[in-house]
């Protein structure tokens, strides 16, 4: 299968090492994939009086019809929306006929219900497998556009998913230079005052011979 997501995948080439169900191979009976352009879709709504479509109203339910020349199984994908007996864990595919010879028909039909919160135009793409030997498979697709103006009632309670915005990481912190641990100073010494000597007194003044004349002098009188 192609290397898409399993709920979308097709025949995209011939399968020569396919097994049928009694155990032999089937020699790829559906050869390569070739476009049809005349496989069409028919979207009609499901109410009382059924009316042709060429767009979709969100919520809203549609029977699609398939039409061939030639006794047919079908499978069919979507990008948006879910169908009526789906592929288990697909709700977006469905096997039209459930790949049983006895179910094949020249017209199928399968319901559909359009999205709610549609994300843009729904893609179809199907795959038809006629019954016989060296029936190529026929493969077309159709797009369609999901209109909300016109949304479903039911629509109203279904909240459209949110939209996770992840934001940008954090810039890197660069880590700070380690800072040097700085010793402490030394502790301050006590400078030890020497006590200065007491300032030494004039000597009395020397007494002359003048003194000793005045002294007798003064006896003399």
């Amino acid at each position: 299968m192609v290397d898409t997501p399993a709920c979308t995948a097709h025949p995209d080439r011939a399968y020569p090492d396919l097994l049928g169900p009694d155990g032999f191979f089937l020699e790829s009976p559906h050869a390569f994939p070739r476009p049809d352009p005349e496989l069409t879709f028919k979207f009609t709504t499901m109410t009382p009086t059924p009316e042709l479509v060429t767009s979709l109203c969100a919520g809203e339910q549609y029977a699609i019809t398939l039409t061939f020349e030639d006794l047919s199984l079908a499978l069919m994908s979507a990008t948006e929306g879910v169908f009526e007996h789906a592929t288990p864990g697909c709700p977006n595919r469905i096997d039209m006929g459930g790949s049983r010879r006895d179910h094949a028909a020249y017209s199928l039909v399968a319901n559909y219900t359009a999205s709610c919160n549609p994300t843009g135009p729904a893609f179809f793409r199907v795959t038809v497998a006629p019954i016989g030997y060296l029936a190529y498979w026929r493969t077309n697709n159709l797009t369609i556009e999901v209109d909300t103006d016109c949304m479903a009632p039911e629509c109203a309670n279904i909240k459209p998913e949110p939209v996770v915005i992840s934001s940008p990481p954090p810039p890197a912190v660069k880590p700070s230079p380690k800072k040097s641990k700085k010793s402490p100073p030394p502790p301050h010494k006590k400078l030890k005052l020497k006590k200065s000597p007491p300032p030494r007194r004039p000597p009395p003044p020397k007494k002359g011979k003048q003194g000793k004349k005045a002294t007798a002098t003064r006896r003399m009188t």
